[in-house]
């Protein structure tokens, strides 16, 4: 789930996950830290996303984020992706 100014946008059940954790392949904490920064610079609290193409665009990646995380996951171990940034230009999408 992004966070506001999160560079590693995964949780645990207690709070943010630090840094690296769980680890993962270096693509994919590439990736996962690209699609963190992205919301970072794009996403505003007051507006949202700039445009209805970014948060499309945002949302696919981050449910095909989660797909690749949950397969480097241990037995027992889960992901749930939670995209809560729906608000386009003022409006909820």
């Amino acid at each position: 789930m992004n966070d506001y100014s999160a560079d590693w946008p995964l949780w645990r059940d207690d709070g943010g996950a630090p840094d690296g954790e769980p680890q993962l392949p270096a693509w994919l904490e590439a990736d996962i830290r690209q699609w963190a920064a992205t919301f970072n610079s794009l996403y505003s609290y007051e507006t949202g996303w700039p445009d209805t193409r970014t948060c499309d665009e945002q949302r696919l990646k981050g449910e095909r984020l989660a797909g690749a995380i949950a397969r480097e996951l241990g037995l027992g171990d889960s992901i749930v992706f939670a995209h809560w940034e729906t608000n386009v230009a003022g409006r909820e999408s």
